[in-house]
C-alpha cells in the first residue's frame, strides 16, 4: 500500500496565502470606512477589521466602523466576538441605533430568538416606531414559535455502497440521539451494517466538551461484537481557534480488533472560514505494526441560509480513514486485515423540511483497491440520505 506522490503533494502542500498591503495612508475616516466595507463585501473580513481598527484609532467615535467590525465576526459565525463588540459599544453609547439592529441580527443568525427579541426590545425603548427593529422583533417571534432552542436531536441516516463488480452492495443504517449540555454536545448512536451476507451492530457515544471559549475537545468510543466492525473504536481530538479565520486540531483514532493488531491513526486539521465558506484540510498517518501510510481529505462547505442549511463537497486520497475500508476477510479464503487504498470525491446538501426537521443527502464516487488483489481498483458509488428532528 502506497500513496502516489502526485496525490499526496496535492493534499499536503497548500498554496501560500498572501495578502496585499492594506492602503490606509492619506485616507479620511469616510474613505477608510468605505474601504473596510468593500473588503468585507469581498469576504476579506480580517482585513476589513484591520482597516476599521485603523479608522477607530483616528476617530474613536466613528460607530459605524465598530458595528461593521461586529458584523464581520457574525458573518464568520463568531457570534460571541460580535456580541462583545456590540455590547461594549452600547454601554458607551446606548443610543446607537445601528448597534441595536446589529445585535438583534447576531442573535437571529445564532438562532437565539428569545435573545433577538430582547435585543430589539432594548432598542425599541429608545426608538419605539423604528421599522428595522420592529421587523427584526417580528422575525424573531415568528422563528421562535417554529423553532425552539434545539437541546435535543434525533437522526436516522442510510448509506449504501454499490460496486461496479466483484462485491455485492453494502448497507448501513445509523440512529443518533444528540443532547446539548452545558459542557458540550453528547451523542449516542447505533449502527446496523449489512455486507458480505452478514449483519452486525455497533454501539457508540461521542462527546464534544467545551474546555475554554476557544478550545474544545472530541472523545469517542464504539463497540461491536461483529466482524463487520472493529471490536473497539476510540477517538480523541482537541481543536482551537487560532485567529479570526482559522481553527486547528490534533488528535488520533484507534481501531482495535480481537484477532488482529490494532490500527492507529494520527491526524491534524486546519480549517479556514471566509464569508459563508468553510474550507478544511485533514491529513492522516495510519500505522499498524511497522507499516504506515499517509492519506488526506480536503472538504468545503457553503452555508446558504441558517446554520443547518448548507451544501458541501470533499475530495481525498490514500488509505481511507473510513472504517468501512478497514475490513476483515470474512467471506474470502483465510483471515487477514486489509488496508485498502482509495481516491474519492463527494458532494451533498442539508436543507430544512420544516422548522425543526432537516434532510441531508449526498453521493460519493470512490476508486477503491480490491481487498483480495492488491493494486487492482474497483469503482464504488455511495449514496446517503438522512432525516433529523430538533426540539
Amino acid at each position: 500500500m502506497h500513496v502516489r506522490p502526485f496525490w499526496l503533494a496535492s493534499l499536503i502542500c497548500l498554496p501560500l496565502l498572501s495578502f496585499a498591503q492594506l492602503d490606509t495612508a492619506g485616507r479620511g475616516p469616510d474613505e477608510l470606512f468605505e474601504y473596510a466595507r468593500q473588503l468585507a463585501a469581498k469576504g476579506r473580513y480580517a482585513d476589513a477589521r484591520m482597516v476599521a481598527r485603523a479608522l477607530l484609532q483616528r476617530a474613536p467615535g466613528y460607530h459605524d466602523a465598530t458595528v461593521l467590525t461586529a458584523r464581520t465576526y457574525a458573518w464568520q459565525r463568531q457570534f460571541d466576538s460580535a456580541r462583545v463588540v456590540l455590547r461594549s459599544l452600547l454601554q458607551r453609547s446606548p443610543t446607537v441605533l445601528d448597534a441595536h439592529c446589529a445585535l438583534a441580527d447576531v442573535e437571529l443568525w445564532a438562532q437565539r430568538y428569545d435573545a433577538a427579541v430582547r435585543a430589539a426590545d432594548v432598542g425599541l425603548k429608545l426608538y419605539p416606531e423604528n421599522e428595522e427593529l420592529l421587523k427584526r422583533k417580528a422575525t424573531a417571534l415568528g422563528r421562535g414559535v417554529r423553532s425552539k432552542p434545539a437541546d435535543n436531536r434525533v437522526a436516522l441516516t442510510y448509506s449504501g455502497d454499490f460496486f461496479e463488480q466483484y462485491y455485492g452492495p453494502m448497507h448501513a443504517l445509523e440512529c443518533v440521539y444528540e443532547r446539548q449540555t452545558v459542557r458540550g454536545p453528547l451523542i449516542a448512536h447505533i449502527t446496523a451494517g449489512s455486507r458480505f451476507d452478514r449483519n452486525g451492530i455497533q454501539l457508540g457515544a461521542d462527546w464534544y466538551p467545551r474546555i475554554t471559549p476557544t478550545v474544545s475537545g472530541f472523545i469517542s468510543y464504539a463497540y461491536s461484537g461483529s466482524v463487520l466492525f472493529p471490536d473497539h473504536r476510540i477517538g480523541l481530538e482537541a481543536s482551537a481557534t487560532v485567529s479570526d479565520q482559522w481553527e486547528a486540531s490534533v488528535g488520533g483514532r484507534a481501531f482495535v480488533f480481537e484477532e488482529f493488531a490494532p490500527v492507529w491513526l494520527a491526524t491534524v486539521s486546519g480549517t479556514m472560514y471566509t464569508g459563508r465558506w468553510l474550507i478544511s484540510l485533514r491529513p492522516y498517518l495510519t500505522v499498524r505494526g511497522t507499516s504506515s501510510a499517509l492519506s488526506g481529505v480536503i472538504s468545503t462547505r457553503y452555508t446558504y441560509g441558517e446554520e443547518t442549511e448548507y451544501v458541501f463537497g470533499r475530495i481525498g486520497t490514500g488509505f481511507s480513514a473510513d472504517e468501512r475500508f478497514i475490513q476483515t476477510s470474512e467471506g474470502f479464503a483465510g483471515k487477514e486485515l486489509f488496508f485498502l487504498e482509495s481516491q474519492f470525491v463527494g458532494v451533498g446538501a442539508q436543507f430544512p423540511l420544516s422548522g425543526s426537521v432537516d434532510m441531508r443527502i449526498g453521493g460519493d464516487y470512490t476508486r477503491r483497491e480490491l481487498g483480495f488483489q492488491a493494486g487492482t481498483f474497483v469503482s464504488m458509488f455511495t449514496v446517503t440520505a438522512g432525516i433529523s428532528y430538533r426540539w
